[in-house]
């Protein structure tokens, strides 16, 4: 339940900035983030909100450390400042615009400095004294940020396009107005591993909110509906939890299907049900209360089911042929910056005039109203996570380089924890989504321990989905072989199991420089076939998946 917040007339925009502190180069840890909240689902709750999405106040420059802040202007929020006359994007593919350095970036840095006053609405009041939270929510920043109110350090934002929250509720505790400042960089350790062969571009891109969490409420929110496609009934599981992670007590509805019941993870029978599927796009609304009435959410369920069997891709037991495409959030007015129009637009474009049925987030999570529109239009989401390295990359595939490389984040135990809280905050964030089949880490970084590390991190999030990762190119860890751009001929010879000498030795070669660390160690333990579940070559569960795509035995 959001409202917008009143113009932003009270900050006086030669007000003083935070003070500079030139010892704290923030923007270049690889821990990832400051004192933010856990990651979560983005919920439709009746919680109370405020927006703070409109002008701010804005002033740029060239040092992080903010010494040379310009004058002061105004700038539109969401919205991207080479997009509103401050210098202009800038594209690169594979190399990075900046010198390879970890964790450093050059000191010339452009930086956007956000500032605006905000106040918490006066019907808050009685809330707070009974113990709600303030939260302030970031949904995309680009590429890293650090937050002051009235000066003091809130914290710092780590993953462009995912959603960060803070909680604010002892800076905003005095009556009256409080002066919020947002410091922006474009040049980050996040940088490093957000190379995603696209338009340079910073800001804060995505709506900023405040958020009365009520003492109680639901912090995150999992489900999962399933479907039975050899009797048609669909079964229910829903948990509430709590900012620390507990169990809510609260009750799942979902009036259409007569269910009302306990939202503790327990199995529930929803009976026979229409199932979700991108050719007919079932959706049932359901609500989650908590029992002592502090709050509730909406969603809009699909009970289905995705399975990998054998070499075969099912959705509710039927065989699915993915036609899709791969989408950058781009528009050419406001660039990454998305809004209702252009989001619904792109999925009608696909759906209804290109025939097109599958979509990728190439290769970030997407604004959270494009999975809405897929859910309720019909399209096969590829969810994939905010990281990409083509920058390090070894991919002979176009002779990039042929020598290998053995610096990259991949297998760089200093990415590790920044890398793995990535892959555990946007799956929670999006899980709920009956559009989404399938999860991707990221594109284009190469393998190593790390992204085994994070495959694992989202299987251990989200278990009801396959995880799938382009540079896996003899899936041994993900659930599906997949490989970019191959000819006709090539997928053909994939296809029939039928591979020709010298397309053998290019995808042997591929990974060859990347996957030497792995190779010795698994060639001991040579396996086939394994559980989809339970990863188990064992398992005598008939839902099994095969690794016979990979080309090199």
């Amino acid at each position: 339940m959001s409202t917008p917040a009143p113009e932003n007339t009270g900050t006086p925009q030669d007000a003083a900035l935070p003070p500079a502190d030139r010892t704290d180069r923030w923007w270049e840890d690889l821990a990832g983030g400051r004192n933010r909240l856990r990651g979560r689902a983005h919920l439709h709750s009746d919680a109370p909100a405020l927006n703070l999405d409109g002008t701010w106040d804005f002033r740029y420059g060239t040092r992080a450390d903010g010494t040379d802040l310009g004058e002061p202007g105004e700038i539109a929020v969401p919205g991207l400042w080479r997009l509103q006359g401050h210098g202009a994007p800038q594209y690169t593919n594979v190399v990075y615009p900046i010198p390879m350095d970890v964790p450093h970036v050059p000191d010339e840095n452009p930086t956007g400095h956000y500032s605006r006053t905000v106040a918490v609405p006066a019907d808050w009041t009685d809330s707070l004294a009974s113990g709600a939270k303030v939260s302030l929510r970031f949904q995309g920043v680009d590429s890293a940020a650090k937050v002051w109110i009235d000066g003091t350090e809130i914290g710092v934002t780590s993953g462009s396009r995912l959603t960060q929250e803070f909680d604010v509720t002892d800076s905003l505790s005095a009556p009256g107005e409080h002066r919020l400042d947002v410091r922006v960089v474009q040049w980050s350790a996040n940088t490093y591993v957000e190379d995603q062969d696209m338009w340079w571009a910073s800001g804060i891109f995505r709506s900023v909110d405040l958020l009365l969490r009520p003492a109680g409420g639901i912090h995150d929110l999992a489900t999962h509906a399933d479907f039975d496609p050899a009797t048609g009934r669909g079964t229910l599981t829903a948990t509430a939890y709590d900012a620390d992670g507990g169990i809510v007590p609260a009750t799942v509805r979902i009036p259409e299907l007569g269910i009302e019941a306990t939202a503790d993870g327990t199995e529930i029978a929803a009976g026979e049900v229409s199932p979700w599927s991108a050719e007919s796009p079932r959706l049932y609304e359901a609500s989650v209360s908590t029992d002592a009435g502090t709050e509730t959410v909406t969603l809009k369920l699909g009970f289905r089911r995705v399975e990998v069997d054998g070499e075969i891709f099912r959705v509710n037991g039927e065989r699915i042929v993915f036609r899709g495409v791969n989408r950058h959030e781009a528009d050419p007015v406001v660039g990454r910056t998305q809004h209702l129009e252009n989001q619904d637009l792109d999925v009608a474009l696909m759906k209804r005039q290109d025939n097109l049925n599958a979509v990728r987030t190439s290769h970030y999570p997407p604004h959270q109203r494009f999975l809405e529109v897929c859910d309720e239009a019909g399209m096969y989401v590829i969810c994939e996570g905010d990281f990409e390295t083509h920058g390090f990359h070894v991919d002979s595939t176009w002779g990039e380089d042929g020598t290998g490389a053995a610096e990259r984040p991949a297998a760089d135990d200093r990415f590790r924890p920044m890398l793995c809280e990535r892959s555990e905050r946007f799956v929670p964030r999006d899980r709920n989504h009956a559009s989404i089949v399938m999860w991707s880490i990221g594109n284009e970084a190469s393998t190593g321990p790390v992204t085994e590390a994070m495959i694992e991190t989202v299987r251990a999030t989200d278990p009801t989905r396959p995880v799938i990762y382009e540079q896996d190119y003899r899936a041994e860890t993900v659930d599906v072989f997949s490989l970019m751009y191959p000819t006709h001929d090539e997928t053909e010879q994939i296809g029939h199991r039928a591979l020709t000498e010298e397309y053998r030795e290019k995808l042997i070669g591929m990974p060859r420089t990347t996957w030497a660390w792995t190779r010795a160690r698994r060639a001991s333990a040579p396996t086939s076939r394994r559980c989809r579940r339970c990863r188990s070559p064992s398992c005598g569960s008939s839902t099994r998946m095969r690794w016979a795509t990979a080309p090199a035995r």
